[in-house]
């Protein structure tokens, strides 16, 4: 397993009655989240099925998001988890789009559940985006099922936050950046760690800052365009094998061995 592959480890804890030793899980999400990535929910699953009863979670993220679909499955693992484990989230860089949702995947279960970021920590949220090919018939339905999964999205972050959720819309249609102390004071995360101490010189906050979403954006654009091209090349794959199929000229060029090739693909 590669140092950039979603991993996972056991780490010794304190001693628990009867002599069992409790331990802890460690995984992290430092990837796109994609149904055939390293961080995946299946994926994922299985780094967390030696999970005992009474063994802590932590769950570390540096993640620029990726697919809703996969995102959600994700969210709804580490929820059930959460029903019966203390899981802690460390956002230890960058938790944007898909990512910042399921940093808050534990503490719709129980809002004690720490949620962990660092003064250098970036938070990120928007409207989900689709790659998508078709008619405006195909693009009108995609776009209203869009707006029902901003919803959705957005009621999770309201209840999180305590903030209104027409506000989270507005964050989102904006597409909101928010850095360290910043996730706090905006009710997503409920755990700060100071970086510098108050002795040390006055920092360029600003500078900083701007840094920090200029990096952001640079990961978040990068994620997306490597989706686009997956999805394009998926869609590519799909056109030319009907585009052969339909083809009643290229079949006849093809010939049966090839014809039966063909089908045996689907």
């Amino acid at each position: 397993m590669t140092r950039s592959e979603c991993r996972s480890e056991k780490l010794i804890g304190k001693p628990v009655k009867r002599g069992i030793i409790l331990q802890m899980i460690k995984i992290a999400i430092n990837e796109v989240i994609y149904r055939w990535g390293s961080c995946s929910e299946k994926n994922i699953s299985e780094q967390l099925k030696s999970a005992q009863p009474g063994e802590e979670i932590e769950i570390s993220i540096n993640s620029p998001g990726g697919e809703v679909y996969e995102g959600v499955a994700v969210f709804n693992l580490i929820r059930e988890y959460a029903k019966s484990h203390t899981i802690t989230v460390k956002i230890i860089g960058l938790a944007a789009s898909m990512a910042s949702y399921i940093a808050i995947a534990p503490r719709t279960v129980n809002k004690s559940n720490k949620l962990i970021v660092y003064e250098n920590s970036t938070y990120f949220i928007h409207n989900p985006l689709c790659f998508i090919a078709g008619d405006y018939r195909d693009l009108r339905k995609e776009a209203d099922f869009l707006e029902r999964l901003a919803a959705m999205v957005a009621s999770t972050y309201a209840y999180i936050s305590g903030k209104a959720e027409k506000e989270i819309r507005s964050a989102m249609d904006e597409e909101t950046y928010f850095v360290g102390n910043e996730i706090i004071e905006n009710g997503y995360a409920n755990d700060f760690e100071k970086i510098n101490s108050d002795n040390d010189e006055e920092i360029d906050y600003e500078a900083d800052r701007g840094m920090m979403v200029s990096n952001a954006k640079f990961q978040i654009e990068k994620a997306a365009k490597n989706l686009s091209q997956s999805a394009k090349g998926d869609l590519e794959k799909a056109v030319a094998l009907l585009t052969t199929v339909y083809n009643p000229n290229a079949i006849a060029e093809a010939g049966d061995h090839a014809l039966k090739k063909i089908f045996q693909s689907n």
